[in-house]
């Protein structure tokens, strides 16, 4: 895979993203056959919001999704779709998708509290910077900036428009019992006809089979 230009660096891309969201949102990414970009008013960390929103023009906003190339943890079950699903997309394509709409897609660089404290006071951007204690989070976000009357929703400052073949499965939480992930298999399944999606894997994450922590890292590795 080829290395892509992001930012100050040359990084490569994944080979996988992926996006955990709760359940009641992925009809509106089928739907609209688009990933949100929205407006991170509720996030966790609100501190290094303020932080990264501090240095934006007062009559800008800026939209921030975050993906990670951790494809299975209990922090991003547990966190982002206790009771929802988990996104895999083709990380080139969703770069290429990226940049046609005037965003940027860049891994997270986590850095130690006195880097932090010298970036915040200087003038770079902490859109793309936490604190090294989030690094198990391996973090890429979509950024975009746009003036304020130009963010498409309320709460989504602008979408990122994909094709089926971009998204490669997608993973029901492992906080549902065998009998509910047959239930919502079945819903993500209409869901998929009803918009002429084909050919995407729907599984059930394994995260709490014994086997797979046993063998956690080496599917991690091999980025399954």
């Amino acid at each position: 895979m080829d290395e892509k230009k992001e930012g100050k660096n040359s990084k490569q891309v994944p080979k996988y993203l992926y996006r955990y969201i709760p359940f009641e949102r992925l009809a509106e990414v089928l739907m609209t056959k688009s990933l949100p970009i929205p407006y991170p008013k509720n996030w966790n960390d609100q501190h290094d919001l303020d932080n990264a929103l501090n240095k934006i023009p007062s009559d800008e906003v800026v939209g921030v999704a975050c993906l990670t190339k951790r494809w299975e943890t209990s922090f991003h079950w547990d966190l982002f779709a206790k009771h929802g699903v988990r996104l895999a997309f083709d990380g080139d394509k969703l770069n290429k998708r990226v940049s046609r709409v005037n965003a940027k897609l860049e891994e997270v660089e986590y850095v130690s509290y006195d880097k932090y404290i010298k970036k915040l006071t200087s003038n770079e951007s902490l859109l793309f910077v936490k604190r090294k204690q989030y690094k198990p989070e391996q973090e890429w976000r979509i950024v975009c900036q746009v003036a304020k009357e130009k963010m498409t929703t309320e709460n989504v400052v602008k979408y990122v428009p994909f094709e089926w073949s971009d998204l490669v499965k997608i993973t029901i939480s492992p906080h549902y019992e065998f009998s509910d992930y047959l239930f919502y298999k079945a819903l993500v399944l209409k869901m998929l006809e009803s918009v002429g999606a084909k050919n995407i894997k729907i599984k059930h994450s394994s995260l709490f089979e014994s086997k797979k922590i046993k063998d956690a890292d080496h599917d991690y590795k091999e980025g399954k």
